[in-house]
């Protein structure tokens, strides 16, 4: 006698994906990315996309136009680019399989929110939006560089923008809207992800929630954090973590005054990525550096995430006359 083993209907999947999207559409992603770093380490993909950048003097960049200048100087670094990017995409990939499998109209919501501001605020609101965003993260990222200046001694600092420079201003255009990261993660995190988190909870804690999910997310990728042993690694992780809720809770504040705009969200992250190096360049592996660097780029986060949190007493622009459906 044959035992058959009792497969699971496919409509309990989408009930239960349907039910919670936010967790499905996480581990989800964090399947992906799970997926992809070993096959990353272990196919020798890294050590090629190493060795071409070691080779071409390109120095590491997170924006889409450095990473396909790196290919076509070096086509060892092909291997290491695509799954670099299949591993940052891993958010936006999980979007769609809760979309497939949910349905309930989620990927059109996703679809109306890839705009620059609400149609409804008009152009001269959503281009203010747009103008405080930018001046506020550039703040940031000029603030982070002055704290990196003072904390010098800890590391080796280099700061050489030229303000006024014009390849200056065609980089930040590239910072803010072809930036791996963000072209490839924000339908999924603010897309997707923030206003139902926002519908559930609120402004303020789903915006904590979401930080604390991308900022989990991150992990797998973060695995040199392990070299600095457990206390350093522990010091690290609790920095990282508070940049990200920090940094979504600004960003949440943005995207909600702009009606709801991804586009937004893509610049914002972008621009905190700091492809340009506004906030300059930091030399150095030990743990000091490490920690150091990074609670410089925590600082100005936390005081602008603070400044809106009181400002708007926890509403984070989330008004009742532009409110963000779910």
């Amino acid at each position: 006698m044959t035992v058959s083993t009792p497969t699971v209907p496919a409509a309990r999947w989408r009930r239960a994906v349907a039910r919670r999207p936010v967790l499905w559409f996480w581990l989800i992603a964090v399947g992906i990315e799970l997926v992809v770093v070993p096959v990353f380490l272990l196919s020798g993909a890294q050590q090629a996309l190493d060795d071409a950048i070691v080779a071409t003097g390109a120095g590491f960049n997170t924006d889409l136009v450095s990473a396909a200048r790196l290919v076509l100087d070096d086509r060892r670094a092909l291997a290491g680019v695509l799954l670099a990017l299949t591993q940052v995409a891993a958010p936006d990939l999980a979007v769609l399989v809760v979309g497939v499998i949910a349905g309930g109209g989620h990927l059109r919501r996703v679809g109306r929110r890839f705009r620059f501001w609400a149609p409804r605020l008009g152009a001269r609101r959503g281009l203010t939006v747009w103008a405080g965003a930018v001046a506020v993260f550039t703040a940031m990222n000029l603030a982070t560089a002055g704290l990196n200046a003072l904390t010098a001694d800890a590391y080796d600092f280099r700061w050489n923008v030229a303000p006024l420079w014009w390849p200056l201003l065609v980089g930040l255009l590239v910072a803010m809207f072809l930036d791996a990261g963000a072209v490839f993660e924000e339908n999924g995190w603010r897309g997707f992800a923030l206003p139902l988190l926002q519908h559930r909870y609120g402004p303020l804690l789903g915006s904590v929630v979401l930080g604390l999910l991308w900022a989990l997310w991150h992990l797998p990728v973060k695995f040199e954090l392990f070299g600095y042993g457990p206390a350093g690694a522990g010091a690290l992780i609790a920095v990282l973590v508070a940049k990200f809720v920090a940094l979504t809770v600004v960003m949440t504040y943005f995207f909600n005054a702009a009606g709801g705009a991804t586009i937004l969200a893509i610049a914002m992250h972008g621009l905190s990525n700091d492809s340009v190096r506004v906030g300059g360049f930091v030399f150095g592996d030990s743990l000091e550096a490490y920690l150091v660097s990074e609670i410089n780029l925590l600082v100005p986060l936390a005081v602008v995430a603070t400044a809106v949190t009181v400002a708007t007493r926890g509403r984070l622009g989330l008004s009742h006359r532009y409110r963000v459906l779910p």
